[in-house]
């Protein structure tokens, strides 16, 4: 069996180990290679387990993605929740209203199913703030090594493309050098 992770297909990498001297000086070079870190896991995909052989970069993501679904399943359940308090509370209120058993705001005391509804609603809100931090953070993080790729890139196409200007001029040089040797 290969030793590649099966998802993002990453393999061994060529390294070499430089042993210094005395100061900086170098005093050999050991060709090594970089293994990676696979792990095998068993999934379930599609009702049949399935085992894997994943890096643990791989493994790492799928957790993480993992906990960001079930985080957002457990909100959605808060929220539907939050949801059948207050239309239970509009229902009462609408009764009252009909039957005229409305009190003025200021004598009436709030219920407790009304406070729990708030508390509810306000660690729904603080939640969602930190996930979409996270998202923001991530998408940062995203764009930062997108933008050192675009800037490698530029930067080989941009060596090449000096190297013909420099040649052109040596060559142009040593044409006057010969021309006044003569």
């Amino acid at each position: 069996m290969a030793k590649v992770c099966e998802l993002c297909q990453k393999g061994a990498q060529k390294a070499n180990l430089v042993p210094r001297g005395i100061g900086r000086r170098v005093t050999r070079r050991t060709i090594t290679k970089k293994r990676v870190n696979l792990q095998s896991k068993k999934f379930i995909i599609n009702g049949r387990p399935i085992r894997l052989r994943i890096c643990s970069s791989c493994l790492k993501r799928i957790k993480f993605e993992e906990r960001l679904l079930l985080e957002q399943e457990k909100l959605l359940q808060e929220a539907k929740e939050a949801v059948k308090i207050t239309e239970s509370v509009v229902e009462t209120a609408a009764e009252a209203v009909v039957s005229g058993d409305l009190v003025d705001a200021k004598s009436a005391k709030p219920k407790k199913e009304s406070k729990k509804a708030a508390k509810k609603e306000k660690k729904l809100v603080k939640r969602k703030a930190a996930l979409k931090e996270e998202i923001k953070e991530k998408e940062k993080i995203k764009e930062k090594t997108k933008k050192k790729e675009t800037k490698k890139t530029t930067k080989k196409t941009s060596k090449t493309k000096t190297k013909p200007k420099a040649e052109a001029k040596s060559k142009a040089k040593a044409k006057g050098k010969k021309s006044t040797a003569k």
